[in-house]
């Protein structure tokens, strides 16, 4: 069956879902004799868990002389088994046939990604049980969602809900399932032929393959364009590239890059000024998944080695992504390149050397170390890199490529457009935008495409509103509490209020991902809040409810033996400052707040965290709370609403280079007194941090508040000592406690390195090497053991 339906898109240039419904057992059966039937080799695969017992074994074609042997059975068909931590290194790979298990969890993210691994002609396969046992499936996806207290079996089932409903109101999706029942092959198609199928296999789905390809007939006029092969004076790589996008992005690229680029059929003319580049260039190139950014970048790099073969001119160039295996198509169309214009070169896994240049990969966290061996440095994937890893080359380099996947799916894409693409525009001389529309591995009009963005809710449009007519009426402007059964109502109208909420999401925070939509229905501890005029989305908060913590779970989440899932706020509380009582508290931090974007700076963002504090007291919350990646704006939003700075991590975040601040305000007059701890623990941290070099002016200038380093909580000090020689509290959550019991007993000895670390701010690093020791767990461990006998005197 796979075998004709495989033939039949690619006929017709078109990609397509296949839903396969019933007993695991059963529908891993059916695709593994599907794989085994197919008369050329795919490269499938399989995501899941662990399948030992995917062996294809082949029968031989109809034109075969030979029976296959056994080495061509077992590489018939590339199986790849990937599972939920794997599945990003695809990214940039290619396939046939996807089979995605969903027994072994549905994560969007994941599902998302795979998929635009699909070629033209190639297959999306979702296993999953019968419709009515889905809903009622224990999900392991599950298992993330939970947080304390809730167990897998509390979580509810509203985005599988949405799922079905999805997969049942496509028009292009083909349904195979269990129920249909098992009848002998009678034979009389005249569409398949009988070696398609096992004897077992049911008339039902033959007769459901010949209509879903009565559905969608070939065509005489192809959709899928493909550049001629013929070579264009304008670009000696013009016939490599497989749409005019890819070709002007090509084209562009040189032009913008090399300054007075000049073509013959084959060779240019103009020499590249290697690290002589008037004006400081960076190229931001955009587009979905599918669209050849890599290959553009692979074509590129070709380009730049020839260009240097022939004027004899030296030109060396980096690539850089987050896994080795996504750039295998940059190397690729590279090397293809090289040999359409007779470059000789060598190349081994990550580099390609020529007489006078080379392309190297270069893993993120080692290129600061590799740039001045740069003329050029390729950034492919750049919104999946951590921010802080890419601002060498913002700093050191005169010309960068950044590509990168507008709807990404590893949570940082919007993080590249909001954050980085800013600091691109104020640094260098000159920023150019380019993007890429034309898919490349399938049509515009994909139906795979077009079923995936509507599963995962992908492309979602914002409401057009009319600014002036919202803003003169604002006693129209309704704040409601929404709950997931209300949204999946009609969430397959277009419009909805699911649509329009989670793109109102998407659009206003860089970290959301189709995981969030999950997340958003199915999240135990989520409350959604919403400001509305006539049934328009104007704003949206996202809360997850905290703390409540049982007093033993608590302690040991003190102790540093414990760590459940959830309740961010409070166990960094707990954990890391040391608050025994913090866990007691019920919190409403907040997770997300998004204004539409036509309404921002008009106080609605206010307005909004206005209604949700007044909710939340009527629910008797403590705490009104939220956790973030330190920036200025986001600070002074946060202050001007009466919240105030409880916590700063010690160290950067990857995604985006800044420090998580935790900022609260208190709602009760118990929660007032807390709160009046937490802050003045808070700044007595900070200035400490201050005087060590430990933290930057900007920080200091934002957050430090006029509290003296004088007086401390004495028992505070005590118990963080205890913590910390007793159990696993961190060495740099505990400097405060250090430094006063040092300042309050100068009658003691203290150990040099003691002093090194608490008066004079050594770092870990420096005392490693000033000590010789081993690494960071000897480090703590000596500390551990030196405060065991000093805080003896207590």
């Amino acid at each position: 069956m796979l075998n004709q339906l495989i033939h039949h898109l690619t006929q017709i240039e078109q990609r397509c879902l296949l839903w396969v419904k019933g007993e695991q057992s059963w529908a891993r059966n059916q695709v593994q004799t599907w794989l085994s039937q197919m008369d050329k080799p795919v490269q499938t695969i399989w995501f899941g868990d662990q399948q030992t017992t995917i062996t294809p074994t082949l029968t031989p074609t109809e034109n075969s002389t030979q029976p296959l042997n056994e080495t061509e059975k077992q590489i018939h068909n590339k199986i790849t088994d990937i599972r939920i931590k794997q599945y990003k290194k695809m990214l940039g790979q290619e396939s046939d046939v996807l089979i995605y298990d969903s027994y072994a969890g549905l994560n969007p993210d994941a599902l998302g990604a795979l998929v635009g691994t699909i070629k033209l002609g190639g297959v999306c396969i979702i296993i999953s049980p019968e419709q009515p046992d889905w809903i009622d499936y224990t999900d392991p996806e599950y298992n993330r969602l939970c947080v304390e207290p809730f167990t897998p079996e509390q979580i509810s089932h509203h985005y599988i809900e949405y799922f079905i409903n999805q997969l049942n109101q496509s028009k292009s999706i083909l349904t195979i399932s269990q129920s249909d029942g098992f009848l002998p092959l009678n034979g009389k198609s005249t569409r398949l032929n009988k070696r398609d199928f096992d004897d077992e296999q049911s008339t039902c789905q033959l007769e459901k393959l010949n209509n879903w390809i009565v559905k969608y007939p070939i065509m005489n006029d192809k959709k899928h364009m493909v550049m001629p092969n013929v070579i264009d004076i304008k670009g000696f790589c013009d016939d490599l590239c497989k749409t005019q996008d890819q070709k002007d992005v090509v084209n562009t690229l040189c032009e913008s890059l090399i300054d007075g680029w000049s073509f013959d059929d084959k060779i240019i003319n103009n020499q590249c000024l290697s690290g002589e580049f008037v004006n400081s260039t960076a190229v931001v190139l955009q587009s979905d998944r599918g669209r050849g950014k890599s290959s553009a970048l692979g074509l590129f790099a070709g380009c730049l080695l020839i260009n240097a073969e022939k004027t004899s001119s030296e030109f060396h160039v980096l690539l850089t992504a987050p896994h080795v295996e996504s750039i295998v198509g940059v190397f690729e169309l590279c090397k293809i390149s090289l040999e359409k214009y007779g470059v000789k070169y060598s190349f081994d896994s990550n580099k390609i050397v020529t007489d006078y240049g080379s392309l190297t990969f270069v893993a993120p966290d080692e290129l600061e170390k590799k740039l001045a061996d740069a003329d050029l440095v390729l950034v492919d994937e750049a919104a999946a890199i951590p921010t802080q890893m890419l601002l060498p080359l913002i700093e050191k380099c005169n010309a960068v490529v950044f590509a990168t996947t507008i709807h990404g799916y590893e949570g940082t894409g919007r993080g590249f457009e909001y954050k980085f693409k800013p600091l691109l525009n104020r640094t260098f001389d000159d920023v150019k935008q380019l993007t890429m529309n034309q898919p490349i591995r399938w049509n515009e009009d994909d139906f795979l495409e077009s079923d995936i963005n509507r599963l995962l809710m992908i492309n979602g449009q914002l409401p057009k509103l009319l600014k002036q007519n919202i803003l003169s009426k604002s006693e129209n402007i309704l704040f409601k509490t929404v709950t997931p059964e209300q949204l999946i109502k009609d969430a397959s109208n277009q419009g909805s209020q699911l649509e329009q909420l989670f793109t109102l999401l998407v659009n206003a925070h860089y970290k959301t991902t189709p995981n969030d939509l999950r997340n958003l229905l199915d999240g135990p501890n989520i409350k959604i809040f919403c400001l509305e005029h006539d049934s328009k989305i104007l704003g949206a908060v996202l809360l997850a409810e905290e703390g409540n913590l049982d007093p033993e779970l608590a302690e040991k989440i003190w102790q540093g033996t414990r760590r459940p899932k959830g309740h961010l706020l409070p166990q960094s509380l707990l954990a890391h400052s040391g608050f025994k009582q913090a866990g007691k508290y019920k919190y409403g931090r907040i997770i997300r707040i998004a204004i539409h974007p036509e309404l921002q700076g008009q106080g609605l963002g206010s307005l909004l965290l206005g209604k949700v504090k007044d909710a939340l007291i009527k629910q008797d919350f403590d705490f009104l709370a939220t956790s973030f990646g330190m920036a200025e704006n986001l600070v002074k939003f946060w202050q001007k609403n009466n919240l105030t700075s409880v916590r700063l991590g010690l160290k950067a975040q990857a995604s985006t280079g800044e420090y998580s601040l935790l900022m609260a305000q208190a709602l009760n007059p118990p929660a007032i007194v807390f709160q009046q701890q937490l802050t003045s623990r808070f700044q007595q941290t900070l200035k400490l941090e201050q005087q060590l070099n430990m933290r930057t002016k900007t920080i200091l200038r934002l957050l430090t508040d006029d509290i003296s380093l004088d007086t401390t909580d004495a028992e505070h000090d005590k118990s963080d000592l205890v913590c910390f020689s007793h159990f696993y509290r961190s060495l740099d959550t505990c400097l405060l406690a250090m430094s006063f019991f040092i300042k309050a007993r100068p009658e003691l000895t203290y150990p040099q390195m003691i002093l090194d670390k608490v008066i004079d701010g050594y770092s870990d690093k420096k005392l490693i090497e000033k000590y010789k020791l081993t690494g960071e767990k000897q480090l703590v461990q000596k500390f551990r053991d030196e405060w065991k006998n000093l805080i003896k005197v207590i």
